[in-house]
């Protein structure tokens, strides 16, 4: 019977052979996507905005996805996407019920904010609820024991200031654990 035996030679190969072929486990191409849409308090938000896909991304000072409901029945959410050029997202909303749909219009009950940075600027571009002329906010799931907010959102706006229109669609949350 032969013996099987690995030489230096042999284990170092195998041991480079395996470690070149595992670097793409660490540096995956991650095709960023929109999360589903639930409503189980998952903590997920997400959109399009002009096309492209907004995710959210906290850090250590800013969270990434937070709500707060008062006891003026006032509904406020929010992401925020810290990074080179930093964005936020807001809303607010009076008396939310489930199965509802907000005009984005109707700054009296429904308010849509998104305030971006510039690239290579120190100033922000705030698309206020003042000037979105189309859009809609939909509550499908708001639970105060279970302290759950699910819905989706799809809204356009613009800045005279910064001369240009934001379009989001296939906006969509799921946040859980809301400060009562």
């Amino acid at each position: 019977m032969k013996s099987f035996s690995i030489n230096r030679y042999h284990l170092s190969f195998f041991i480079c052979f395996i470690f070149l072929n595992s670097c793409n486990l660490f540096h995956k191409n991650v095709d960023p996507s929109l999360p589903p849409i639930t409503m189980e308090g998952k903590n997920t938000f997400g959109c399009l905005v002009n096309g492209n896909v907004w995710l959210p991304k906290g850090d250590l000072f800013v969270p990434a996805i937070s709500a707060d409901y008062t006891s003026r029945f006032l509904l406020g959410f929010g992401a925020s996407h810290q990074s080179t050029e930093p964005s936020d997202f807001f809303f607010s909303l009076k008396n939310p019920v489930s199965n509802k749909v907000y005009s984005l219009k109707d700054t009296s009950v429904a308010k849509a904010v998104f305030d971006r940075k510039l690239p290579n600027q120190t100033m922000s571009c705030i698309y206020e609820a003042y000037h979105v002329f189309d859009g809609s906010l939909t509550i499908t799931k708001f639970d105060t024991k279970k302290g759950i907010v699910s819905g989706t959102f799809q809204f356009s706006t613009y800045n005279p200031s910064c001369g240009d229109t934001i379009k989001v669609t296939q906006g969509r949350f799921d946040i859980g654990d809301i400060a009562f």
